[in-house]
């Protein structure tokens, strides 16, 4: 039994039902441009439990959650909504605090005041200080977008039953698949939406050191950014051996949490990790986007829809990904992140085939949803 499924653009109409759900991570600055030392307002309740404001990494870093949406203009809606929330807070006379715009911190020449998040589990306040000491302060205040996606549920389950598949080995082979052809293709999402160019004189990362040169397209998906150490790599052949890769990691003591893995897709539906082998994965999260310094939440109702469309198609797509393309893809967007932000993209022979895919997809959407061709003129322009 194969327990797969391959969509077909027959599918589209309920792929297109699939829901999406943003994190959006931002700074607190002061009036004077550097990254607010204040407390996290107490009058949005205990962030440990508070559904849609949290902080991240720092006491300053706040991270505003919508919950998940088969429309996209009702996540923006209600992320402006938060933001409002967030800015009618910061803006009062006793703080003067604003939204930092970018994906990369300001000047840091306060980072000794600058607090992890204050937080009531000791476990979680522990992590942090872990992190300080392995990676540095600095870069656990970069901020970014990360988007949340779930195959339309309903749809997932009529094929599998219809085909008669073990529901979970399926669910769990279906997202593996498309987290394989992401990281393989990420390399151009990286091209089209990198925007973090510049970088603080004395932003450094314990890892890696300072940035080796400026600008580049975007310094939070390069070496600079968030990564493990070189001696950390996992596979992404199945859900099971990449659990097993991560429990090795930390046996030999070069992880210590699941959750410090970084990687640009994380498997989401279970704590531990091994637990979605039995009640399968949930939706990925998608990890590699900065903030959108030109949008007032970090991201646009386009940007959205550009992403969603772009991960339907490589859910029609049938190429298979090989661990090696995964690794050479490593490189290619290692390289992309780090090239002049006018450079050229780079391997254009090797997108031409999903790129014809992309825009029939859009297309038949188009034909389905949008008389304006909306979405061919977004995939086109981007």
């Amino acid at each position: 039994m194969n327990n797969f499924i391959q969509f077909s653009l027959s599918d589209l109409p309920f792929l297109w039902d699939s829901t999406v759900g943003i994190e959006r991570e931002t700074i607190r600055i002061n009036s004077t441009g550097f990254v607010a030392v204040s407390d996290h307002p107490k009058d949005w309740g205990n962030r440990s439990f508070h559904p849609y404001l949290q902080t991240d990494f720092s006491e300053s870093q706040l991270e505003l959650i919508t919950p998940p949406f088969t429309c996209n203009q009702k996540v923006i809606d209600w992320l402006a909504g938060l933001h409002q929330i967030v800015q009618s807070e910061l803006s009062a006379s006793d703080r003067l605090e604003t939204l930092w715009p970018y994906s990369m911190p300001p000047l840091l020449s306060n980072i000794n005041q600058i607090q992890s998040a204050q937080l009531d589990n000791q476990d979680d306040y522990n992590y942090r200080k872990y992190l300080i000491s392995f990676y540095g302060k600095k870069v656990q205040l970069l901020s970014g977008i990360h988007y949340n996606f779930q195959i339309n549920n309903q749809l997932l389950m009529n094929k599998i039953q219809q085909e008669d598949l073990h529901p979970i080995l399926t669910r769990n082979n279906v997202y593996m698949d498309l987290t394989r052809k992401y990281l393989y293709y990420r390399w151009v999402l990286t091209y089209l939406l990198g925007a973090t160019p510049f970088y603080a004189e004395d932003y450094e990362t314990l890892l890696y050191g300072k940035p080796h040169k400026q600008a580049m397209k975007s310094v939070r998906q390069s070496r600079y950014g968030y990564r493990n150490s070189q001696a950390v790599s996992v596979s992404y052949t199945n859900l099971e051996q990449y659990i097993t890769d991560i429990e090795q990691l930390i046996s030999q003591d070069l992880l210590h949490f699941e959750k410090e893995l970084y990687r640009d897709v994380r498997m989401r539906g279970a704590k531990p990790n091994r637990k979605m082998l039995s009640s399968g994965i949930s939706y990925l999260e998608f990890r590699n986007f900065d903030l959108n310094p030109f949008q007032p939440f970090g991201i646009s109702l386009e940007d959205l829809n550009f992403i969603k469309v772009w991960i339907l198609a490589l859910l029609v797509h049938p190429q298979k990904i090989s661990e090696k393309e995964i690794d050479l893809a490593n490189e290619r967007n290692q390289s992309t992140a780090e090239s002049n932000p006018l450079d050229p993209l780079v391997a254009k022979e090797l997108f031409t085939d999903f790129s014809q895919t992309l825009i029939s997809v859009a297309e038949h959407l188009d034909s389905t949803f949008f008389s304006d061709a909306y979405l061919s003129q977004l995939v086109l322009k981007n």
